[in-house]
């Protein structure tokens, strides 16, 4: 049970059904079955009986055996349906000792202790009936130091303790998967001390009572319920004996109780639980650095190492852009003040985005440059120390030497324009725009001069 539980709602549940008394032609009372409070042990006579070997209480006018009734809440349970071959019952007395068990309370209620005082006259009974024999008192464990009751019976008897019974069918619902069946050896019967009965009271709209068999599955701990019951005494070692309750059966009297306390603890936990987001905290990376690790910046560093291996003839003074700044032209140009290329540089683009140091500084227009592209290795701009287009390939030799070809046709070339797009200057050599240089293999490949 949970912690929302009515314990005294229960207890008045179970007040006014005691209250309730049953018409002797209706249910299970019509069986003569009465409450264990209202017992009249006078009536009842203990019997000590051969086949099984146990001592009972009979009936005083006829050899019916006693049954007993009381009600309470069930706070503990092993009830059919069997699902599941039970670990372990590889032996006979694994298999003996299957059995079906309820245990209920009455929470501190005067009825409840009603019957463990009843328990006790018919305890004190016994010893008077059976005085070469010492009865061990009942042990029944409390629950949360409440008053509790344990009734069981098993699943088989043997056969033997049993010669003039009958093997009995299972109930519906006992066994479904054909479990016990199974299991149960040839000198194990299913007799009657081993049938329990499951069934559910009912009130129709006139009050009337009534009874109906149901599965066992439906009991749950919480329940409040009507244990019906025998006392028997069987011998152990040692000359004594033990009174059991054994179980004859078990009826469903109220589960709104529970069903309550079900539907409290849900809703109580569902309270506990926070239906928002919760805000998230930035850790170790900025929103920048997280814009970098997308895909989109992966290209971008992609398309920068392409820009590495280019080798760009600028203007008179040539400008490095800024770091993170490279568009998409391929030629940086740089004017002087008439309007004429001034200076060749060959420049390496990093991969941070800038362009390398330049080779030479001031160089001629026209016999500076072939120094220059003569100072290109295999290996990148070995002259400055800068080794950026080793990692990049080499750089073809026909393209540097169509390039010096070329580049006295480009004395006196004039650039303007925004984008990288040449106009003819003074010397009237229009430059090729960037897009006409190809690119193999990270080399240069020509240079179209008019």
């Amino acid at each position: 049970m949970n912690c929302e539980y009515d314990t005294d709602k229960a207890k008045d549940v179970l007040s006014a059904i005691r209250q309730d008394e049953y018409k002797a032609t209706e249910g299970i009372a019509s069986t003569g079955i009465v409450g264990l409070e209202r017992t009249k042990l006078d009536k009842l006579r203990v019997v000590d009986l051969q086949y099984p070997p146990s001592t009972r209480l009979l009936e005083e006018d006829d050899d019916s055996e006693a049954v007993f009734k009381m009600q309470g809440v069930i706070c503990g349970k092993m009830l059919p349906p069997v699902l599941a071959l039970p670990y372990g019952t590889n032996t006979p007395s694994k298999i003996r000792n299957l059995r079906q068990h309820v245990k209920i309370t009455g929470f501190g209620s005067k009825e409840f202790e009603g019957y463990v005082d009843k328990l006790q006259d018919i305890h004190d009974k016994f010893s008077g009936q059976v005085a070469d024999r010492t009865i061990d008192p009942f042990d029944f464990l409390p629950y949360e130091g409440n008053a509790a009751l344990d009734s069981h019976s098993r699943y088989f008897t043997d056969r033997h303790l049993i010669p003039y019974e009958k093997s009995h069918r299972f109930l519906p619902g006992v066994d479904p998967h054909r479990i016990l069946r199974t299991i149960q050896p040839d000198d194990f019967v299913h007799g009657p001390d081993n049938v329990v009965e499951y069934c559910a009271r009912t009130a129709d709209s006139n009050g009337r009572i009534s009874y109906s068999p149901c599965e066992p599955s439906v009991f749950k701990v919480g329940d409040l319920v009507e244990v019906a019951f025998s006392c028997v005494g069987v011998p152990i070692k040692g000359q004594r004996m033990r009174i059991l309750l054994q179980l004859r059966g078990v009826t469903l009297l109220d589960n709104i109780v529970r069903k309550e306390s079900e539907r409290l603890d849900k809703l109580s936990i569902s309270n506990a639980v926070v239906h928002r987001t919760p805000k998230r905290k930035t850790l170790y990376l900025s929103h920048y650095d997280e814009i970098r690790g997308s895909g989109t910046v992966k290209r971008q560093r992609s398309d920068d190492d392409m820009l590495q291996a280019r080798l760009f003839v600028t203007g008179h003074e040539g400008t490095r852009p800024e770091e993170g700044e490279i568009a998409d032209n391929s030629l940086v140009h740089a004017e002087d003040g008439e309007n004429n290329y001034g200076a060749t540089q060959v420049v390496p683009v990093t991969a941070g985005g800038g362009l390398g140091a330049p080779t030479i500084e001031d160089a001629g227009p026209a016999e500076d440059a072939s120094e220059v592209l003569d100072s290109v290795g295999e290996d990148g701009f070995t002259e400055n120390g800068d080794d950026g287009m080793t990692e990049y390939g080499e750089i073809e030799d026909e393209g540097i030497d169509e390039l010096a070809e070329g580049e006295s046709a480009a004395e006196g070339a004039g650039v303007s324009g925004e984008g990288g797009k040449g106009e003819a200057g003074d010397g009237d050599a229009p430059f090729t725009h960037t897009d006409d240089l190809d690119l193999v293999e990270f080399g240069v490949e020509a240079m179209n001069v008019d």
